[in-house]
């Protein structure tokens, strides 16, 4: 539930609080398989809020752990465009 309304927040381009869901989900439990998704939309949140650290993070988190992932394609697409 708490990354279905992250993803919500996400989409409506509230980040704060869709960062806020989606800490809560992982909180809750990480080996979701919402995980990839999750962590990708978390640092494509921080990249558009201008937290360029907090983005890079994330997105490294995403390539590393998931690298054969859809997710982890766009993650090494937004790294580049940092």
């Amino acid at each position: 539930t708490y990354f279905k309304m992250g993803e919500c927040f996400y989409y409506q381009m509230k980040y704060d609080e869709a960062i806020a869901f989606y800490k809560k989900s992982v909180n809750l439990k990480d080996d979701s398989k919402f995980l990839p998704k999750l962590l990708l939309h978390t640092g494509i949140s921080f990249k558009n809020k201008g937290d360029k650290k907090g983005a890079e993070k994330f997105l490294n988190i995403v390539k590393d752990a998931f690298p054969k992932t859809v997710e982890a394609k766009f993650a090494t697409k937004y790294l580049k465009n940092l």
